[in-house]
Formats: C-alpha cells, sequence, structure tokens
C-alpha cells in the first residue's frame, strides 16, 4: 500500500507532489492592474511533504552536466530576464512594468545526508514548513519609506 509514493520520496498523508497555478488575464485585465500598481499575473505553486536523499557528489555531476548545455544556457537567460524585469517594476515610474504575485508553499521537507550512498544512516533534517509570498512596494526618488 502506497508503493508508488514511497518510490516519489512522498511522505505520510501527502496526496499529490506538486500543484502548480499560473495565471495571466486577458492585456486589459493586466494594464489595470498595473495602473492600480498591483501585481498582473500571479504563480501559485503547493508541494506536499517530500523526502530527499542527498548525495553530493552524483547531484554535483548532475548539476555540472546540466549546466554545461541548454539548460545552464537558459537558467543564466531567465536569471537574467528576471533581474531586468525586478528592476523596471522597481524603478521610479515604471507604472507599466509587469509584476507577478507569488505564492509557494511546501510542506515538511525531510531531507536525508546519508554516510554512503546506500546507506540508511546519515543526517536527517526536517525542514519544517516553507512558504514564499511576496508583495509589491514603489520606490520613490528619495528611496524606499520616503527617506
Amino acid at each position: 500500500a502506497g508503493g508508488e509514493y514511497e518510490m516519489l520520496g512522498l511522505r505520510e498523508g501527502a496526496q499529490s507532489l506538486l500543484t502548480f497555478e499560473y495565471d495571466s488575464p486577458a492585456e486589459e485585465a493586466r494594464a489595470a492592474a498595473r495602473a492600480a500598481l498591483r501585481c498582473d499575473t500571479s504563480l501559485r505553486l503547493r508541494m506536499s511533504s517530500v523526502r530527499v536523499s542527498y548525495w553530493h557528489p552524483a547531484v554535483m555531476r548532475i548539476v555540472g552536466y546540466l549546466q554545461e548545455g541548454v539548460l545552464g544556457a537558459l537558467m543564466s537567460a531567465t536569471a537574467s530576464t528576471v533581474v531586468q524585469v525586478a528592476r523596471s517594476v522597481l524603478a521610479d515610474g515604471a507604472e507599466d512594468a509587469s509584476a507577478i504575485a507569488l505564492d509557494i508553499e511546501v510542506g515538511s521537507p525531510l531531507v536525508l545526508l546519508p554516510f554512503e550512498p546506500d546507506s540508511s544512516d546519515g543526517l536527517r533534517g526536517d525542514l519544517g514548513s516553507i512558504a514564499v509570498h511576496n508583495s509589491l512596494e514603489r520606490r520613490t526618488a528619495a528611496g524606499p519609506g520616503g527617506g
């Protein structure tokens, strides 16, 4: 019972590994949100409680392989775009800049750091509940807080 969940690393009581919602309304609604200095798109992500076994040498080999290829180029381009969008949103007079509302929650991930690759002995860390929520604040020429 629950064998498929055990293979995915889901912890007891978890129902779904990941739920993801991205809302990008029609351009008229997005323009109205921007004019009102509100976020015009939203991202909602829920990740159930998972168990992760982390073996550093194996993970670093995979990360290195991925970063050398197309994924690395995509990550670099995406990070650059995110920085540019963030700067435009925070810049004074950028009322037409897009902003995204984040609502991300990860339920109690359990991280296992084994002493050996196939060992059940090692360090265990329950990271508790992790949440990321943001708010939009416009800066003025005087800076945050008006001073």
